[in-house]
């Protein structure tokens, strides 16, 4: 199973912050990587998916060690294309996001979740499981938490 991700509303609250000389910035909570990359160590497998090309996200996950595609203007087939070259169905797999150019990879996905505050176009997707945590407030692990409470604390603690 692949666990795809957007990021800006999921791992960020969406929010850009800028500084005199423009430089962008963006807040990232501090639950989300260490649950994510516990769960990695232990062979999930993660994929975030972005239209942004900014530094600040792109050097966020790959500090991390995590698969980001980039620039990418069309998720669906992101997702498709990732599964066939993982060999996984899309069916299998998961995908987290919160904005309108996240929905047709949502159902392309087995199971789709989006952070409490994705917009209404995103809550009125069928089948949608809404969270309660809002983006960049620990979206991925509450995610993990609820799917895989038995195996949570085991993984979190190694």
């Amino acid at each position: 199973m692949i666990i795809f991700s957007d990021v800006d509303g999921v791992l960020t609250d969406g929010m850009y912050y800028h500084n005199e000389e423009g430089m962008i910035g963006k807040g990232f909570s501090t639950r989300d990587f260490p649950a994510i990359n516990a769960f990695v160590k232990n062979g999930f497998n993660f994929v975030f998916l972005t239209a942004a090309t900014d530094i600040a996200t792109i050097k966020k996950i790959k500090n991390n060690k995590l698969k980001l595609i980039a620039g990418c203007k069309d998720k669906k087939e992101a997702v498709i294309s990732t599964c066939i070259q993982q060999g996984y169905l899309a069916s299998d797999c998961i995908f987290v996001g919160d904005g309108p150019q996240d929905i047709c990879a949502m159902q392309a996905c087995g199971q789709c979740f989006c952070p409490y505050d994705a917009c209404h176009a995103v809550l009125s997707v069928p089948g949608v499981n809404r969270l309660e945590s809002c983006g960049g407030k620990g979206v991925i692990d509450e995610l993990l938490f609820k799917l895989f409470k038995t195996e949570y604390m085991s993984i979190m603690i190694k």
